[in-house]
């Protein structure tokens, strides 16, 4: 499994990176360091270190031995709980989708730590909402809670 997610982390990177090199100028009219300079530099960057990543992660998975079966049934469950993720959004708020979206992940691939789990979904929640509707006033999705605030 974290050989794949490495290899996703990758496929991102590198799309990231051909998005702002095609879609952003590197230098801007007068020669000066533009607004794709920023984006190539931290693209750069997440090339290098997810493929030095994933370079790793094939090393250990070699020498563990592990079986694809339950690294596949682990990216279907996370492909399924992405798409809930995505199903739920609009509908119940971005506050309580991305509450129950950690809740479930950390059940599933973290087992037997209910108390942290739970205070990892509320605090992980809580401060998403906050950096990205208080700080970066972003606009999140309020769903069924708009009425509260």
């Amino acid at each position: 499994m974290r050989f794949l997610f490495s290899m996703a982390l990758l496929a991102f990177s590198l799309s990231y990176t051909g998005y702002a090199l095609y879609s952003l100028d590197l230098l801007d009219r007068a020669d000066r360091l533009g607004p794709g300079f920023f984006p190539a530099i931290v693209g750069v960057l997440l090339i290098a270190t997810t493929a030095a990543n994933g370079i790793r992660e094939y090393r250990r998975q070699r020498e563990a031995g592990t079986a694809l079966d339950a690294l596949w049934r682990d990216v279907a469950e996370m492909t399924g709980l992405i798409a809930l993720f995505l199903v739920l959004l609009p509908y119940a708020g971005s506050l309580l989708t991305i509450f129950a979206f950690t809740g479930l992940y950390l059940y599933r691939f973290n087992r037997g730590r209910g108390w942290f789990n739970a205070v990892y979904a509320v605090a992980f929640s809580a401060a998403v909402y906050l950096l990205f509707e208080v700080v970066l006033q972003a606009g999140l999705p309020q769903g069924v809670l708009a009425p509260l605030y």
